[in-house]
């Protein structure tokens, strides 16, 4: 990832992405239906959503200083920091890139994934939060008529 970074510092870089995919009406659809891990698809992008489970380099810079408002980030998505961030980067309009068009599938440790934000963000709450930051920071005029992969 830090080679990959050294060679483009202009974006994030991460391991492991979703695709964000907007409806018919240019509203993101739910996190259910985007394309889970974007097989192939590389970006660079401003649709390409970290996943922070298998690490995301973020430069100087790359995030909004509104990052640092820990009240609306309270108020808007506290059970989502990659909401969050993903929020800040678009604010900068700053693009996503995979370092591999695939994701690599890491092991995990069984056993500590019972209290995990997954857990409780597979209840609905991660859409609310996503929909929540993108009306409260206006992000639908970030991404506009932009298409959704790269």
């Amino acid at each position: 990832m830090y080679d990959a970074y050294l060679k483009e510092l202009q974006y994030i870089h991460c391991h492991r992405a979703h695709l964000m995919i907007k409806d018919s009406g240019g509203k993101l659809k739910k996190f259910k239906e985007w394309n889970s891990l974007a097989p192939g698809i590389q970006g660079p992008s401003l649709f390409i959503w970290p996943v922070g489970m298998h690490g995301v380099l973020y430069p100087p810079h790359s995030l909004s200083e509104e990052a640092l408002d820990e009240e609306i980030f309270m108020r808007l998505s506290p059970y989502s920091d990659e909401t969050w961030a993903k929020a800040m980067s678009l604010l900068k309009k700053i693009e996503c890139k995979k370092v591999s068009p695939f994701c690599p599938n890491y092991f995990h440790i069984r056993g500590v994934r019972g209290q995990s934000l997954n857990k409780i963000n597979s209840t609905g709450t991660k859409d609310k939060q996503i929909q929540a930051v993108f009306e409260y920071f206006n992000l639908y005029t970030v991404i506009g008529n932009s298409i959704n992969h790269s």
